[in-house]
């Protein structure tokens, strides 16, 4: 007997959005937040805090969410590659806030990881995605403008990380630990260990088993910002 081809559940009109092995929409209620559309015999675990949704430029999004997603390694998806991609509210001239929306670990429990828009007197145009416990980093400039920019980081079966932010390219480097995708941590309660700290909103969390090209990065990004 035959069997028929995969086909993904179709979450909605995003062609790439809709690949994603695991598709968080953030959107309306908690049983719209996660949905799997690639995960036959899934080990992961979500666990969600005191989650809430506000609405930012007219587009919801978790305000505050203190989620972990975590058994990603058991499922064999990602050991030859994949790509995270998240959309966040960068709000301006409210204060000082330093926090890491998305920070994500591998299978030993060390950080692979984490992403840092710094709204801080230092850096207010500064958005760090720093890599084995800040042993490396890379930069790319972003407008704190109180509206919704796109996270993109890519990893390919060499270990070559890319990063972008509204489907622009900022750099590349290759972590020895970054083929361990095991689990993640999405929008902690913020820290005041610089002043003020603010929740970082954030929406359309995918985690993809392939390392997106940077023009489907770029075609993700127009089928999304209009959403």
């Amino acid at each position: 007997m035959t069997h028929p081809a995969y086909v993904p559940v179709k979450i909605s009109s995003l062609a790439v959005t809709s690949t994603a092995s695991l598709l968080f929409p953030f959107t309306k209620d908690l049983s719209n937040q996660g949905i799997y559309t690639s995960f036959p015999n899934s080990n992961v675990s979500i666990t969600f805090g005191a989650t809430e949704f506000a609405s930012y430029s007219s587009k919801l999004g978790v305000n505050n969410g203190s989620i972990t997603i975590s058994g990603l390694y058991a499922t064999n998806l990602f050991r030859n590659g994949y790509t995270i991609a998240m959309w966040v509210y960068l709000r301006n001239n409210i204060g000082d806030w330093n926090t890491s929306p998305i920070t994500v670990y591998d299978n030993a429990n060390a950080m692979i990881f984490t992403w840092n828009p710094c709204n801080a007197p230092w850096n207010r145009t500064v958005a760090g995605l720093y890599f084995q416990n800040n042993s490396n980093n890379i930069s790319a400039n972003y407008s704190a403008n109180n509206d919704w920019q796109q996270l993109v980081v890519t990893v390919s079966s060499s270990k070559l990380c890319t990063y972008y932010i509204n489907g622009y390219n900022w750099g590349t480097t290759t972590p020895t630990n970054i083929l361990g995708l095991d689990y993640l941590t999405l929008f902690p309660n913020p820290s005041n260990t610089w002043g003020t700290a603010y929740p970082t909103p954030g929406r359309f969390l995918s985690v993809f088993n392939t390392a997106l090209s940077s023009s489907q990065v770029t075609q993700m990004y127009n089928e999304q910002t209009t959403v």
